[in-house]
């Protein structure tokens, strides 16, 4: 695992494919967390996971601290119309430019 955001792929394709897993993951995540990655999560953070549904969808914004620096001209294209979400009867999606 190099990135969080990979990391949240890893669970949510792992937790789509096994309905076993996505139920450990809602009820203890820093648990699972801590098994998938062998790693050890912070006593002082808390992880709280939400399932999406065909009408409802979130977006998480990050903690303005974590926002300390500019952002990448890539950054930048991806966020300032470099892509569009497109919703279907199975979720939504962002697609991007190539």
């Amino acid at each position: 695992m190099s990135t969080r955001k990979e990391a949240e792929e890893q669970l949510a394709i792992k937790a789509l494919k096994d309905p076993s897993f996505r139920e450990k993951l809602k009820a203890n995540p820093k648990a699972v967390i801590s098994s998938e990655f062998n790693t050890q999560v912070p006593d002082d953070l808390t992880i709280e996971v939400v399932e999406e549904t065909a009408t409802k969808m979130y977006l998480v914004l990050p903690a303005p601290e974590a926002v300390e620096e500019e952002l990448s001209e890539e950054q930048l294209e991806a966020v300032a119309g470099g892509g569009c979400w497109i919703a279907g009867s199975r979720g939504c999606g962002f697609v991007t430019r190539t």
